[in-house]
């Protein structure tokens, strides 16, 4: 689904971005037309993530934790990810369901401001919580749960294959497909070394790099490939109820053929 292409440390951002209130990009505050490298100090032209903010900024999909700062080294938390996929949705009328308006999760109240962004994301099968009822809005988000989150985001389509990365025994099992289908859609890459480094804190660079590969890259269907099994291959390409649509032999598979002339 990319119906979006049609149309410091975390504490201390967390204290930035809260000490006034709702933060901007919840507020879906006004964006000052311009170049991302004039409009915050911290972006320069130079910089590789200068492109992916000058789009996430533009587009309004992130905005700066300050007038003059989108602060690319800081981290994101996982209400922030939330927040952003539900104000991605309703600029695009794609809501879907509204979320109950009882708290799903013990750490999410109605008076936070990513309460009805989480509530909708779970709703919607785009989040989960982390267990024992609890999502941990606060949370650094890693980079494997930023997969996920788009992932879902996506459908979660199936895929299969193996992850070549020297530290891809890191990855959960629950991430594995995210991650696969993130680097199969170079929604994500490596870092250095060979490392995907699914563990780490996703930075708002890379968070608003991956936003933009998310939302502007066409899907990539993957018809054949090496890395997969057979039956990974079949599932993918006939769906997971592949089993119950074969014959038991070939004589009742022939019997049920009909022939077609294409001119």
């Amino acid at each position: 689904m990319n119906n979006f292409a049609r149309r410091g440390a975390a504490v201390a951002l967390s204290l930035s971005l809260l000490a006034g209130g709702v933060p901007e990009f919840a507020q879906g505050a006004e964006r000052i037309p311009g170049k991302a490298e004039e409009v915050f100090d911290d972006v320069c032209a130079q910089d590789w993530f200068c492109p992916y903010v000058q789009y996430v900024y533009e587009n309004g999909i992130m905005q700066g934790t300050s007038e003059t700062t989108f602060s690319p080294y800081a981290t994101m938390t996982r209400g922030m990810v939330a927040q952003i996929l539900y104000n991605q949705a309703k600029e695009t009328d794609n809501i879907g369901e509204m979320g109950s308006e009882t708290p799903v999760f013990s750490d999410v109240q109605a008076d936070q401001w990513y309460f009805e962004a989480v509530q909708w994301a779970y709703a919607n099968g785009k989040a989960s919580g982390v267990g024992n009822g609890r999502f941990e809005p606060e949370r650094q988000v890693t980079r494997e749960e930023l997969a996920m989150f788009l992932y879902r985001d996506a459908g979660q389509p199936y895929i299969g294959g193996k992850l070549y990365f020297s530290d891809a025994n890191q990855v959960d099992g629950w991430a594995k497909n995210a991650i696969l289908w993130a680097v199969h859609q170079k929604v994500m890459s490596g870092t250095d070394n060979n490392h995907i480094n699914p563990l780490g804190s996703a930075l708002r660079s890379e968070a608003a790099t991956m936003f933009q590969r998310y939302l502007t890259v066409p899907t990539i269907a993957y018809l054949t490939s090496a890395e997969e099994s057979e039956e990974e291959r079949e599932i993918r390409i006939f769906g997971r109820t592949v089993d119950s649509c074969r014959y038991p032999n070939s004589q009742t598979a022939e019997a049920n053929q009909t022939w077609v002339r294409v001119p």
